[in-house]
């Protein structure tokens, strides 16, 4: 299943009465926005020389917990999952490697349904 990110998204709830031909059909509309960044950071590297920053992933749950990773932005790269693990310093590797000279925008999400 594609995680829901940002954007608006429709579908309809339908409730069957078990005895007889009628039902109730609901239409559902949710709108979400991206949440506030927890943390913003500035990556420098030579053209085509790759760099690696680790980032701290902040985890509080009582057990380990898988997370889907969404990178994007020109350059970077990394794994596409995290499994976070509680009482430990949980560190993500993320790839920036530039192409061309230049400052772009990126982000990177640790989702779990």
């Amino acid at each position: 299943m594609q995680p829901m990110l940002c954007g608006e998204y429709t579908g309809s709830i339908t409730f069957y009465e078990e005895e007889g031909p009628q039902y109730i059909w609901y239409t559902i509309s949710i709108i979400t926005n991206y949440p506030v960044a927890l943390k913003t950071m500035n990556i420098e590297s030579e053209i085509r020389k790759k760099h690696i920053q680790k980032i701290e992933v902040p985890y509080d749950g009582e057990r380990e917990n898988a997370y889907q990773v969404i990178i994007n932005g020109v350059g970077l790269n990394g794994y596409s999952s995290i499994s976070l693990k509680p009482g430990m310093l949980n560190i993500y590797q993320l790839e920036y490697v530039p192409l061309e000279v230049g400052e772009e925008k990126g982000s990177i999400c640790f989702i779990n349904p």
